[in-house]
């Protein structure tokens, strides 16, 4: 059932760039110079902005992937580089090398990034992951997508999010895969926008 839904890499050419959590509980989307917003209380998108003038001030356009820091800000991620967001000072607070001024073990060029219920924080690029723990400050685990973990989730992901019901959603082209933590697979896959991520 899921064989036939799961792309390759080859088009991972995906409407978005990134997404993460807001501590407002929303999640942000962006896609080039816009972002959009998605509610979970009405189940759709209720507000699109431009990066940089409607919010987000200091983020660079066409970040490749975002996570929600344990310490509460947001950290995007952009080549071999990376930006600190502080959300109460509304803007980015720091820019650094990735695995040199932060984030040891990681290389530059990341697809996705996600959260996991165990407090690690997981990066994929193309058919890897790497496992960074917040404890060592730098990553202790580099497996293969599907086969050292993170089964029937495709290679080359465009962008993932840890959603409030706990679950992680991976995206790639036009469609979604909902990761279960407790059978410790996909269980389910979508369209975006159609079955799932109404205004996406």
């Amino acid at each position: 059932m899921f064989g036939i839904l799961c792309f390759s890499s080859a088009i991972a050419a995906g409407p978005y760039d990134a997404a993460v959590m807001h501590p407002n509980g929303k999640a942000y989307f962006f896609k080039g110079n816009k972002y959009y917003r998605f509610d979970f209380k009405i189940d759709k998108v209720d507000k699109v902005g431009r990066v940089g003038v409607d919010g987000w001030k200091g983020l660079p356009i066409g970040t490749e992937a975002a996570l929600l820091h344990p310490n509460g800000k947001a950290y995007f991620f952009m080549g071999n580089r990376y930006y600190r967001f502080d959300f109460r000072e509304d803007h980015v607070d720091k820019v650094g090398r990735i695995g040199v001024d932060g984030w040891k073990g990681l290389i530059g060029g990341i697809g996705a990034a996600v959260m996991h219920p165990n407090g690690k924080a997981y990066f994929f690029k193309g058919n890897k992951y790497y496992r960074f723990d917040f404890k060592i400050d730098k990553v202790d685990k580099v497996g293969r997508v599907g086969v050292d973990g993170w089964k029937i989730v495709p290679s080359g992901t465009n962008a993932a999010i840890l959603h409030r019901n706990s679950k992680a959603y991976f995206f790639l082209g036009n469609q979604y895969y909902r990761f279960d933590f407790g059978p410790d697979h996909v269980d389910k896959l979508g369209q975006i926008g159609v079955n799932g991520w109404t205004g996406l």
